[in-house]
């Protein structure tokens, strides 16, 4: 999943706190001491999780803004890239 952050600890702490939400045994649980990295994001905890557990169904082996997904698979030397929808749902902007 690529996520562009300002700092990896950030990145590692949302990759942590999504696997501990995410259980075979529940729906889904999000704690209160959600990663600040989400709200820098302006992605909210229930969208993030949403997308994290189906992330094959809206993407193909990257994410984030749509722009910056196609400009990756381009350089990858990729044609197609998949997750414009799911993209504009978690970055609007």
């Amino acid at each position: 999943m690529a996520v562009h952050c300002s700092c990896f600890a950030d990145y590692l702490e949302l990759i942590d706190w999504t696997g501990r939400c995410i259980r075979n045994d529940k729906k889904g649980f999000i704690g209160s001491n959600q990663p600040n990295i989400l709200q820098q994001l302006g992605i909210t905890p229930d969208a993030w999780l949403e997308h994290s557990e189906q992330f094959m169904e809206h993407y193909a082996n990257v994410s984030g803004k749509w722009s910056r997904m196609c400009a990756f698979k381009q350089h990858a030397g990729g044609h197609w890239c998949k997750g414009k929808s799911a993209s504009h749902q978690l970055h609007p902007n």
